[in-house]
């Protein structure tokens, strides 16, 4: 049994059928083409004359179906996450070849779990290799729901830049400050890690479509033709004023990654002076068909154009909605709209990508 990172490790073969369960894709390549997936294999995409031109899926494969499987004169390849199936694959199928996939989310199940009980059990305060999170909670009017947010400890009587962190989907805060270096990139920065609204909130658990630990269906409320999504602005003036009570802050970015990212760039136009930057990584325009933009809400001359900055990777599936974002929010007279583009990269979200987030916030503050 072979472990693997990235289907892009396995030489593809003419001729030979690859079987990736949980993905539920089972394709054909032929000579010459070359193969492509998400970086959890979530996609498969093979290329002849130009890319993604070609996807088949089909049903998830259960191990009582493996021996249906028409492998006879076929080369049979076998990629799964359990150990389990492909131990039953290798037993069954002669000379098949297996590969583990190793998706770095399930590997922490268990700290997935700690943060759930952190996140439900309100704990306040903990040490983050050396530096101090503290949980605060806020009311927000009109509803009757109480939110709460984490952000880093530091000294009263000082100037302060705030960066705020919104997650993904099926996200926790708790867990963002583990998938993130911004803690130490920006120590004399204060950073606040948001939560979305938690009323449908689970116990951590493996996701068969999106191939990663999921929370429920919980996210940031990106439509502004629903109610939850007034919350979420208000949610997020409460964390400004809160921290403003708190330091004393000079400059205020907000980076938003996937749902985040398409949330984050309703507050350009519902809270326009706010923000020295906004950065969008991999989340742009999004695919929900309600998402709107409502540029007519800055009629006002005094409205600052918050400058934009969206993060995409060649393979991210928000790669077109961001490059479509930077376009649209061009048009409407945002002069500063910076699009970067990772080679060879994936949707999810990279430490790698922060050094370029780094270096564009720090560029803007020197121009203050």
């Amino acid at each position: 049994m072979k472990y693997i990172k990235s289907f892009l490790e396995i030489d593809v073969t003419p001729n030979t059928l690859y079987i990736i369960n949980n993905d539920s894709t089972v394709f054909y390549p032929t000579k010459g083409d070359i193969v492509y997936t998400d970086k959890n294999g979530l996609s498969i995409f093979y290329e002849k004359t130009e890319k993604y031109n070609s996807k088949v899926i089909i049903k998830d494969i259960e191990m009582n179906e493996i021996d249906e499987i028409n492998y006879n004169n076929k080369n049979l390849v076998f990629i799964n996450d359990s150990d389990e199936k492909l131990e039953y694959v290798q037993k069954t199928i002669p000379n098949c070849i297996c590969y583990k996939f190793i998706n770095p989310r399930i590997g922490n199940l268990e700290r997935a779990n700690i943060n759930y009980d952190r996140t439900i059990s309100k704990v306040m305060e903990i040490d983050c290799d050396g530096i101090k999170i503290k949980r605060r909670n806020i009311i927000i009017d009109n509803c009757e729901k109480s939110r709460f947010y984490l952000y880093t400890e530091n000294e009263i009587n000082k100037n302060y830049n705030l960066i705020i962190f919104y997650h993904g989907s099926r996200d926790l805060a708790w867990e963002q400050i583990y998938d993130t270096n911004l803690l130490k990139l920006f120590p004399d920065f204060i950073i606040v890690f948001g939560q979305c609204d938690i009323t449908d909130i689970k116990a951590p658990y493996y996701h068969k479509s999106f191939h990663n630990i999921a929370f429920g269906e919980i996210y940031w409320e990106i439509r502004d033709c629903e109610s939850q999504f007034y919350v979420d602005i208000e949610y997020t003036k409460k964390i400004i004023d809160d921290m403003k009570f708190m330091y004393n802050i000079k400059s205020i970015f907000h980076i938003g990654h996937s749902n985040g990212g398409v949330f984050n760039l309703q507050l350009a136009i519902y809270m326009p002076n706010i923000f020295t930057g906004i950065i969008s990584h991999q989340g742009g325009l999004g695919y929900d068909c309600m998402y709107n933009l409502d540029f007519d809400k800055m009629v006002d001359n005094n409205f600052k154009k918050t400058p934009i900055l969206l993060v995409s990777g060649e393979y991210d599936v928000h790669k077109s909605v961001c490059k479509q974002a930077q376009l649209l929010f061009k048009n409407e007279g945002f002069n500063i709209v910076d699009y970067i583009e990772f080679e060879n990269e994936y949707h999810g979200y990279k430490i790698s990508h922060e050094e370029c987030m780094i270096n564009w916030i720090k560029n803007l503050l020197d121009k203050d």
